[in-house]
């Protein structure tokens, strides 16, 4: 049985850090997003992690651009209910899903050449 979030249903880990995981979620109607997901329990996730948290979102909410990842939802007091049965408290954002890897992953293979770099840029 997968976990859920609101209306997400939450499938596979994307990614995770010290303060929260990405998880890949489908909402009812079959739309794919990465949900950013903050377990408030953590003790890495004091009051000034969920402070940066909402000035993250804030920067999100004044971002539109094509080439920027877009904000799809954000709620601060949600329930994580696990599939053990299990319940957190969360906070969480909604992000457009973008396939393909993590930039990251690219630069640690060396330098891109400037071909390359002139690609991702534009």
């Amino acid at each position: 049985m997968p976990s859920t979030i609101d209306n997400y249903t939450c499938t596979k880990t994307l990614g995770s850090g010290i303060s929260a995981k990405v998880k890949l979620a489908t909402t009812p109607d079959g739309t794919r997003v990465a949900l950013k997901v903050f377990d408030k329990t953590n003790p890495h996730n004091s009051a000034t992690a969920l402070s940066t948290l909402q000035k993250e979102v804030e920067v999100y909410k004044n971002l539109n651009h094509p080439y920027m990842v877009k904000l799809l939802a954000f709620k601060e007091n949600a329930i994580w209910k696990k599939s053990d049965g299990t319940q957190k408290a969360v906070a969480y954002m909604a992000l457009e899903l973008c396939t393909g890897g993590e930039l990251f992953d690219f630069v640690a293979l060396g330098n891109f050449s400037p071909e390359v770099c002139r690609y991702y840029f534009k």
